[in-house]
């Protein structure tokens, strides 16, 4: 399912319309509407806030690829939901660097770096 289609069925079993979910999660209702019909992406910080409003995780609304198989040998373990989120995180912040002049990516990646040499940001070997 895509990310649309899962704020979409999450939001109906839980008898919320596209109006109130967008009230719980201050984002306006058309948006909650472009986001359901695929016609626009949320960003991940929009998808925290519309999965919180849902009570649900993140990981919930994310479109998972799914190889489908006929039997146990076929059979593909579930994709890392750390991998996901940070494919997610990845595609924003290409997104955003596509955005920028050539000074302006100079600054994000000097800014990248320094954000990376601080300890407590730096993964650790059981992260993923």
């Amino acid at each position: 399912m895509t990310v649309g289609e899962n704020i979409k069925r999450i939001r109906k079993k839980k008898g919320l319309t596209q109006r109130r979910l967008g009230e719980l999660c201050g984002i306006n209702e058309a948006n909650i509407r472009k986001y359901e019909s695929g016609k626009q992406n949320p960003k991940i910080e929009t998808l925290t806030r519309i999965a919180s409003a849902l009570k649900v995780d993140t990981y919930d609304l994310i479109e998972i690829p799914f190889k489908p198989f006929t039997n146990s040998d076929d059979f593909q373990p579930h994709p890392d939901k750390n991998k996901i989120l940070n494919d997610v995180y990845l595609m924003d912040l290409l997104d955003a660097f596509n955005e920028l002049n050539l000074n302006g990516k100079q600054c994000a990646v000097s800014q990248v770096q320094l954000v990376a040499s601080i300890p407590e940001y730096k993964k650790k070997y059981d992260d993923q």
